[in-house]
């Protein structure tokens, strides 16, 4: 969103929680948002003028076509946030919203004197530049007409859109999974690194343990000793057999054999 559709949001939000219904006014807020004198426009045909202070006693066309797109963007603004549920329109009844053309500008400090603007309790006419636009098929006229003196009234999800930073839920949930799986990966891509390095430290400690020399002392040699022998010695003991022919053997170490 632009800087100007959060700055009349914020204005919107203050005014509901002031309870100030002339500045929830679309014509009070379309006025003092612009940038110009005074605006007008018509039905029928579809007209819309801009009215400006010379400066320097000449016309700025600049900042009149800039006004006119910054009043396109504002009525833009409130239609979306009608559409999109984030405030309700309320209708005012007068019945001097029949007559055209209709003028938005600043009526506690000028005034309309025929086709021109003076100041009130002035003695001038004020020197004025106009801009016509009736020569395009303005539909921004439509909504300018509708929309002119209606009262926005916020609904609590257009709260919940400015704390969400001007994000629709959507928006704002797609935003929190990608931040999601975005941190997911990064403590993945870690924790992958680490097990690698991990790995890496057991292998060179590995390799050095292998390498390491290896003091043997005495002891350790007698018990290898003894391994070896045990491991290619018999012991025979109360081995007692009685064999079928005339050799006969005893319990003891050594073996005798007699003969008839």
């Amino acid at each position: 969103m632009s800087e100007q559709d959060k700055r009349i949001i914020d204005r919107i939000i203050v005014a509901s929680e002031g309870h100030d219904l002339q500045s929830l006014q679309v014509a009070r807020l379309l006025r003092e948002e612009l940038s110009v004198f005074a605006l007008e426009w018509e039905m029928t045909p579809k007209k819309i003028s801009i009215y400006a202070q010379r400066k320097n006693n000449k016309p700025d066309f600049d900042q009149i076509n800039s006004t006119y797109f910054s009043v396109s963007e504002f009525l833009y603004l409130i239609s979306e946030l009608a559409n999109e549920g984030y405030v309700k329109l309320q209708s005012v009844n007068s019945t001097k919203l029949e007559s055209y053309p209709k003028q938005l500008f600043d009526r506690e400090k000028y005034q309309k004197n025929g086709k021109t603007y003076v100041e009130r309790g002035g003695d001038g006419t004020l020197f004025l530049i106009q801009a016509d636009y009736s020569q395009y098929y303005l539909d921004i006229v439509d909504i300018l007409d509708s929309l002119a003196y209606k009262i926005v009234f916020p609904l609590q999800s257009l709260k919940e859109f400015k704390e969400r930073g001007y994000l629709t839920q959507e928006q704002f949930f797609r935003r929190e999974e990608v931040s999601s799986t975005s941190k997911s990966a990064n403590s993945s891509k870690w924790a992958a690194w680490a097990a690698a390095i991990a790995t890496f430290c057991t292998i060179i400690t590995s390799i050095v343990n292998y390498f390491k020399p290896t003091d043997i002392t005495d002891d350790d040699i007698n018990k290898i000793e003894e391994a070896i022998y045990s491991s290619h010695s018999i012991k025979i003991e109360n081995l007692n057999q009685i064999p079928r022919d005339t050799m006969t053997i005893v319990n003891k170490p050594q073996i005798t054999v007699s003969t008839k």
